[in-house]
């Protein structure tokens, strides 16, 4: 899904850490929280959350947009694209706050951490 971020105006997905790994985009994330749960998940649901997204982690889904119902995607999608600007410093924080310092360059820095640790 990576390669797609690029050419992407906004991601669509339930809970995973996809919806941090898009962050690095700096554009909009529509959350799905109207997952059909088979038989199995229905009665081990706290297995399966658990499974899903860590309860810590989904305190941290602010600055997604939340699709309740697969009948509001055209609605959520538009208002998402729509504030895209205006949430945009919200974006940029959550990134600098989750994937830190998005420069191509963490291969190199890891390198020279390595090498002033053990040579």
């Amino acid at each position: 899904i990576i390669p797609y971020f690029k050419i992407s105006d906004l991601l669509i997905t339930e809970a995973s850490s996809t919806v941090f790994e898009y962050l690095a985009t700096e554009n909009p994330v529509v959350l799905c929280d109207f997952v059909h749960l088979r038989l199995k998940h229905k009665i081990f649901y706290k297995q399966f959350r658990k499974q899903r997204m860590d309860d810590e982690i989904s305190k941290y889904l602010h600055f997604a947009y939340n699709l309740k119902s697969p009948e509001n995607i055209h609605e959520v999608i538009e208002k998402a694209i729509l504030e895209k600007n205006i949430k945009r410093d919200i974006f940029i924080e959550n990134k600098s706050k989750f994937l830190g310092n998005v420069d191509g360059n963490v291969s190199q820095r890891v390198v020279n951490d390595l090498k002033a640790r053990f040579f």
